[in-house]
């Protein structure tokens, strides 16, 4: 994947306020983070995460985060009413109770907003299984945002992005384009049949271009 960008691309971060700088569950920084939890890296280039700063308990960002990881609805809300949303990034760990734990990794940039929330370090979880699953899905999210830098070179109209949601925990999951004038209260996702399926729908999407949504 490259970790090459645009130099008329927004800053990272840009128009947000870290709340605090407090450690990360101790962590130096979000390398240390996921090898502590047995994890690959999330898919995020060089760039993304050099700006990571510590953001809450568990999380690294390159913008302030008001609300943890795992309120995913908080974060897609954002996104929906804010074409002009700056590029940011956020990867962590967060939950609550003795079973609702997940990884998370967070991309926001000029054409794609994903989404993707994963089970992890959950009491009566799978370790072996969950981490497989949290492999593949950094490897589809990897090859969808290729797609998406590609697709930005051959041009897609400003103020478009693709919204891609994965949620193990009950939420909808899918894809769907963003209007350019926002102010969306609820996007209606196009659903599939697993991660796998919605992964090939997204890129599908970004191939197609958002024209063929209309």
């Amino acid at each position: 994947m490259s970790d090459e960008t645009s130099g008329n691309e927004p800053s990272l971060g840009e128009g947000f306020v870290f709340e605090d700088d407090a450690a990360t569950e101790d962590a130096a920084n979000i390398e240390e983070l996921f090898e502590r939890n047995g994890l690959p890296l999330p898919p995020l280039s060089t760039e993304e995460r050099g700006a990571f700063r510590p953001a809450r308990s568990g999380a690294f960002a390159t913008r302030g985060l008001e609300r943890s990881l795992y309120e995913i609805d908080s974060f897609i809300a954002e996104v929906e009413a804010r074409p002009d949303l700056p590029p940011y990034a956020a990867a962590g760990f967060a939950g609550y109770g003795v079973n609702s734990w997940g990884v998370h990794c967070y991309a926001v940039d000029e054409t794609l907003a994903l989404f993707v929330q994963l089970r992890w370090g959950g009491a009566y979880g799978d370790v072996d299984a969950d981490r497989r699953a949290v492999a593949e899905a950094w490897r589809d999210i990897a090859a969808l945002r290729e797609a998406a830098r590609a697709k930005v070179a051959s041009g897609v109209p400003a103020g478009r992005r693709l919204l891609v949601v994965i949620s193990d925990f009950g939420r909808d999951s899918g894809w769907a384009w963003l209007p350019q004038s926002g102010g969306v209260e609820a996007t209606v996702l196009n659903e599939g049949e697993g991660r796998a399926d919605i992964f090939a729908g997204a890129a599908a999407a970004i191939a197609a271009g958002p024209e063929s949504s209309s």
